[in-house]
């Protein structure tokens, strides 16, 4: 068995050769046991035939080949000369600006040093800086530039969550032409078809889903395929298809009542002969069938067919199409005041008014009704309320007007009535109920010039206002019969 002190040898630990006396020094019995171990172990030579080691020890101390084969095999190891060494170096110091040694143990050598205090930032430093302070300023000019842009978006936005429309629609549109004006200011540095105010296409989507909401698709698809084209954006594409179902029924049931109209003549058009064109028309195309019945009250209502099938015909649209107050809300209210059914007229307006609460038309709408039922205190309050919420128009000052006149409070109607008087705005209504509130309050004058100025139109006084001037009708029967108007 070979002892597993001998394997020592050649496995890289120091290896202390000791000679005879040392041996016999550390017991005589020991040297017989290693020659034993000698000659039972062999280590490979030169050529790699293995030889018995006391050979290659003999033959070693000879030429110094076993010294130069140990120190090969051995791991290296540190001396204490090296420690000594290393740690001479671990006590220099180097500028880390510079490289050169610094005895002294500072961070930097007293010539960076004083280059460092003249010169505190780098060029390359002082170069960052700048572009960092250019970058913050474009950032700064382009927040400022967006901020009309943004605000303007965040009001319109507030104001369709609260169903004001039509403040949505202006905000939106401010906001959309702010940037239009924007882009185009830089469109010559811009690269092509880059905007750099982009919020305006965003708010012009938004705008064009409230205009949808306040005008109906048939308005709102017009803008929308203005502006897009061919490329209709997300949210705006079932208002852009139902427009192009509505234009498609326009224009082939209007080229058909035209047609008819050329044929006949206007004063020989009778009911059964345009709902012969409608039939004919929907015969061969497929339209919405709440548009052919529209058409088809269009027919009562331009003919002889009586108040009666044009309410019938009416009621109908409005069941096929309920939601549709941007098509039928006008002619329904006026037929439904004509026919004295003043509840289905006020129910229009107050269907209107809960989705928007501030349009104006509704409004002014309700406080015809209410005055036309007779109830004044009604529409008076109809007019303080509209005023706490949005801001008051010609129309519905006029029917506050109505309202006072029917009273008895003329001159406070004519003052309301000449306050509000815009001629680039005028209307043949507003114009004849100046008229009218200037023949009871005996303002000859006023009535002059407004009859004047619809005669430079062409435009002649209606029968009824002519009739109160000569004191054959009333306000009453003006403003409280047939259609509660004078024309």
């Amino acid at each position: 068995m070979i002892d597993s002190a001998a394997q020592t040898i050649t496995k890289g630990k120091p290896v202390k050769i000791m000679s005879d006396e040392n041996s016999a020094a550390n017991g005589g019995g020991d040297k017989s046991r290693i020659d034993r171990h000698q000659a039972e172990s062999c280590v490979p030579d030169a050529d790699g035939a293995r030889v018995a080691e006391s050979e290659l020890f003999e033959s070693g101390f000879q030429n110094g080949v076993v010294a130069d084969m140990l120190i090969q095999e051995l791991e290296d190891v540190d001396c204490c000369g090296d420690a000594e060494e290393s740690d001479s170096d671990a006590e220099k110091f180097h500028c880390p600006r510079c490289d050169r040694e610094t005895a002294d143990g500072s961070a930097l050598c007293a010539e960076c040093e004083a280059i460092v205090k003249k010169y505190p930032f780098s060029p390359n430093a002082i170069f960052l800086f700048i572009v960092a302070l250019f970058i913050s300023f474009i950032g700064l000019v382009a927040a400022a530039a967006n901020y009309p842009i943004a605000a303007n978006t965040a009001k319109g936005t507030l104001a369709l969550k609260g169903g004001d429309l039509n403040k949505c629609y202006g905000f939106y549109d401010e906001a959309y032409s702010y940037a239009a004006a924007l882009n185009k200011r830089y469109s010559d540095v811009l690269p092509m078809g880059f905007s750099l105010f982009s919020s305006g296409n965003k708010t012009l989507v938004y705008q064009f889903v409230a205009l949808n909401k306040l005008n109906g698709p048939y308005s709102a698809g017009q803008y929308i395929e203005k502006y897009f084209g061919d490329k209709i954006p997300p949210k705006l594409v079932g208002i852009k298809r139902e427009f192009d179902e509505i234009s498609e029924a326009y224009s082939i049931l209007s080229r058909g009542f035209d047609d008819y109209y050329t044929a006949i003549g206007d004063a020989e058009a009778t009911y059964g002969g345009l709902m012969a064109v409608v039939d004919k028309i929907v015969a061969s195309h497929d339209l919405p069938a709440y548009l052919i019945t529209y058409y088809r009250f269009l027919a009562a209502v331009e003919t002889d067919a009586g108040t009666d099938v044009a309410v019938e015909l009416m009621d109908s649209v409005i069941s096929e199409k309920p939601g549709a107050h941007w098509l039928y809300a006008s002619d329904a209210i006026f037929l439904y005041k004509q026919s004295g059914d003043f509840v289905k007229a006020l129910g229009i307006c107050n269907e209107i008014l809960k989705t928007d609460p501030t349009n104006t038309s509704a409004i002014a709408y309700s406080m015809s009704v209410l005055r036309m039922d007779g109830n004044f205190k009604g529409a008076l309050s109809v007019y303080d309320k509209a005023m706490d919420i949005t801001e008051t128009t010609p129309e519905i000052e006029r029917q506050r007007a109505i309202v006072l006149m029917l009273k008895g409070e003329y001159a406070e109607a004519e003052t309301i009535l000449i306050d509000n008087y815009d001629e680039s705005t005028l209307t043949i209504q507003y114009a004849e109920t100046l008229c009218a509130c200037a023949v009871m309050t005996g303002n000859g004058k006023k009535f002059d010039e407004v009859r004047e100025l619809l005669e430079s139109y062409e435009i002649s006084l209606s029968e009824s206002i002519l009739g109160l001037q000569s004191g054959t009708v009333t306000v009453e029967e003006i403003y409280l019969e047939g259609g509660g108007d004078s024309v």
